[in-house]
């Protein structure tokens, strides 16, 4: 395994650490009801080479709506000496972690 895995509760921690660009994959609808702050957009519909879109030096972490497609995107580059990472659960889990902070502080 050569990707990192990143729960909800820790992203912003390791996005910090790593100096990483959070990459959001679902569809650009998706995106566009709801995101992430600070999330850029590239549609695993869309983008067939993400090799060529990013910079290999740049450490990225990716999320979906679920987590599946994200970790199989961060594994696939990760073997390929891209320093990548993943958030498990996704979009969802971000998203519940962030209403548990809202309702809890």
């Amino acid at each position: 395994m050569k990707f990192k895995i990143v729960y909800a509760d820790e992203l912003y921690k390791v996005q910090k650490e790593m100096n990483a660009l959070l990459i959001d994959i679902r569809t650009r609808e998706e995106y566009d009801r709801s995101h992430w702050k600070g999330a850029l957009s590239m549609p695993m519909d869309i983008t067939d080479s993400y090799e060529s879109e990013l910079d290999a030096s740049q450490s990225v972490i990716f999320y979906c709506t679920h987590g599946g497609s994200s970790m199989k995107l961060a594994r696939y580059l990760g073997n390929r000496g891209f320093d990548t990472a993943t958030v498990i659960g996704g979009y969802n889990a971000m998203c519940g972690y962030q209403k548990k902070l809202q309702k809890y502080g």
